[in-house]
């Protein structure tokens, strides 16, 4: 399952996948952005970490939402 968003700001491609392993579900996820223009590609390798920490807290709380489920 995927998405992309588009902005004048940036282009997002988030794909996310999930395999059965035994009785659990194992989930994947990955993101490529790419900003339109220098300035924004330039800011994008600055914010790099904090999309990847923002991405790591969205799934531990989907983790944490199926789980109690």
């Amino acid at each position: 399952m995927g998405t992309t968003y588009h902005s004048d700001f940036m282009d997002m491609n988030y794909v996310l996948s999930t395999e059965q392993v035994g009785e659990q579900t194992k989930i994947k996820s990955s993101t490529t952005a790419t900003g339109n223009d220098i300035i924004f590609k330039a800011m994008m390798v600055f914010m790099k970490g904090t999309l990847i920490d923002q991405e790591d807290k969205n799934l531990a709380a989907l983790k944490k939402v199926v789980e109690a489920s």
